[in-house]
C-alpha cells in the first residue's frame, strides 16, 4: 500500500466498528456503493470494444448520469498482472449515492437507452459479442483523500485482509496511521494524486477473501513507479508520538496484502462522491 511497509469479517461487523473508530477528522465518505464489472475482451476484439465503449457506453451511462440514477461512470484497463494471464482485462466503475437497484424494469432500461438514442436489445447484443462478463462486485466507499481519477492516471488497488475477529482494527489503522500520511503526501504534490479504502458488501468479505481495499491513483506510470511517497520522514513528521518500527510491528501482525492490481484509467463521466475535506 505504501513505502510505509506493510504485509501483504463479517460486514456487519465492519460497517459498525468503521461508524464508531472514525473521529472527526477523518475523511468519511457520505452514502456510497459503487458496482464494478470485470469483463473478458479478447485480444482480436479489444479495438472494437473500446470504440464500442467510448461511443455507445458512454452515452448510456451520460443518460443515467443525467437522469440522477448514477454519479460516475469509469473504464478501466488491467496492467498487471499481465492482462493475458488474468481472467479479466477491463474493467468498468459505477459510482452512485444510493444502493444500486439489482433488477431494474425493463421499461425504465428502454427510457434510458431511448433517451441516450440507442436501442437497448441491440447494444446488449453487441456488448455480449464484444467482451464477457467474467463477475461483478458491489462495493462501498469509506474514507478518501483527494481527488478523483482522470484519464490517463493510474490506480493501484491493494487488497488488505485482516482476521475475523479484528476488521475494525485495519480499519482504525488506516483511518488513524495512513490516511494523515497520504494527506501530507497528496497536499505536498508529491506524485500520488488521491487515496481511498472501500469495503465489500456483495459478495461478502467472506466470499471475497479481503476486508478492505485501498485505492492510489497517481498521475501516470512515472509517478506510479516513483511510488506513493509515504516515507519513514513522513511517518515521523506525521506522527510524532508513535515509534515506527514499533507501529510497523503492530501494522504486519494485524494486516495481510492478498493482491495487487494495476489499472490505466481510459475514460471518465460524472461527478465523484467525495467526503467533507480532512482537518
Amino acid at each position: 500500500m505504501s513505502q510505509v511497509h506493510r504485509p501483504c469479517a463479517g460486514l456487519a461487523a465492519v460497517a459498525l466498528l468503521m461508524l464508531v473508530c472514525l473521529p472527526l477528522g477523518a475523511q468519511r465518505l457520505p452514502t456510497n456503493y459503487t458496482v464494478i464489472t470485470f469483463r473478458k475482451v479478447a485480444p482480436e476484439k479489444v479495438d472494437a470494444f473500446l470504440a464500442f465503449s467510448m461511443d455507445q457506453t458512454r452515452k448510456v451511462m451520460q443518460a443515467r448520469i443525467d437522469s440522477g440514477g448514477i454519479k460516475t461512470w469509469t473504464l478501466l484497463k488491467l496492467t498487471a498482472p499481465y492482462a493475458a494471464g488474468s481472467d479479466y482485462n477491463y474493467v468498468m466503475v459505477i459510482s452512485s449515492d444510493k444502493f444500486p437497484d439489482l433488477d431494474p424494469a425493463t421499461a425504465e432500461m428502454d427510457a434510458t437507452y431511448k433517451k441516450a438514442g440507442i436501442n437497448r436489445l441491440e447494444y446488449l447484443k453487441t456488448s455480449r459479442e464484444l467482451s464477457t462478463l467474467v463477475h461483478q462486485e458491489i462495493n462501498r466507499g469509506v474514507l478518501r483523500v483527494g481527488p478523483g481519477a482522470e484519464v490517463g492516471n493510474y490506480v493501484r488497488v491493494d487488497y488488505h485482509a485482516a482476521a475475523a475477529d479484528r476488521p475494525g482494527e485495519l480499519m482504525d489503522m488506516e483511518r488513524s496511521i495512513y490516511a494523515p500520511m497520504f494527506k501530507e503526501v497528496i497536499d505536498a504534490g508529491k506524485g500520488i494524486r488521491a487515496w481511498a479504502v472501500s469495503v465489500p458488501v456483495l459478495p461478502t468479505s467472506g466470499e471475497t477473501g479481503y476486508t478492505l481495499y485501498t485505492a492510489q491513483t497517481f498521475k501516470d506510470s512515472a509517478s506510479l513507479g516513483a511510488g506513493a511517497g509515504t516515507s519513514p520522514e513522513v511517518f515521523r513528521k506525521v506522527h510524532p508520538e508513535r515509534n515506527y518500527m514499533n507501529t510497523i510491528g503492530q501494522v504486519r501482525a494485524l494486516d495481510k496484502l492478498t493482491k495487487v492490481r494495476i489499472y490505466h484509467v481510459l475514460d471518465v463521466l460524472g461527478t465523484p462522491i467525495l467526503g467533507a475535506p480532512m482537518k
